[in-house]
């Protein structure tokens, strides 16, 4: 089985501080709650805390897929940036960047995710092309 890696970007404009988005961003275990693509995001015991075990569920042309990694927060730039990689499982990295929008109640967010996927998987993921990281990013 081959596999291939893709890389994807959203960015979006958001109502709201800098200071709040970066605070719900930062809680990776609370995202489920507002990205329903994310099935759990759980902290593992190290003495940083900086490794989470991700689980990630979505049907992908009426396919039911599962996916699961261990990430490391890479350092990140407080109320600027967070940065991962994948230690094991599905292979990704990323970042997610925060910008002072328009004014100062308002943010852009940009989120960046590469991912190997299966040869098989990335043709259904490519046929979606056009926005499914910039739609979860605006939702």
């Amino acid at each position: 089985l081959t596999a291939v890696w893709l890389s994807t970007e959203g960015k979006v404009e958001v109502g709201a501080p800098t200071s709040l988005i970066w605070t719900l961003w930062s809680n990776f275990e609370d995202m489920p709650k507002w990205q329903p693509w994310l099935h759990s995001v759980e902290t593992l015991e190290e003495e940083d805390g900086a490794l989470t075990r991700w689980t990630l569920r979505k049907k992908v042309a009426g396919i039911p897929l599962s996916f699961s990694w261990i990430a490391r927060e890479l350092p990140p730039e407080h109320h600027k940036c967070i940065r991962w990689e994948s230690v094991s499982g599905m292979n990704n990295r990323g970042r997610v960047d925060f910008q002072e929008g328009g004014g100062s109640e308002s943010t852009v967010v940009t989120m960046t995710i590469e991912y190997e996927v299966p040869s098989v998987v990335s043709k259904l993921v490519r046929s979606g092309k056009g926005g499914y990281v910039d739609k979860k990013v605006q939702s």
